[in-house]
């Protein structure tokens, strides 16, 4: 981010991205029980990387 050259839409996809792997990681290794409300949570972020995928 303190890049001046730095595209924010690309450096935002990658950061939200991030959480996928950090609930997939919670439900294998963790035993995450109660993931389907987090899934609908993680769907929704999902959804606006693809807005921003789409619309950059």
């Amino acid at each position: 981010m303190s890049d001046p050259d730095a595209l924010v839409s690309v450096i935002s996809v990658v950061r939200r991205c991030s959480v996928v792997i950090a609930f997939l990681f919670g439900i294998r290794a963790l035993g995450e029980a109660n993931f389907w409300p987090k899934a609908a949570c993680v769907v929704t972020i999902l959804c606006g990387v693809a807005l921003l995928v789409l619309g950059g």
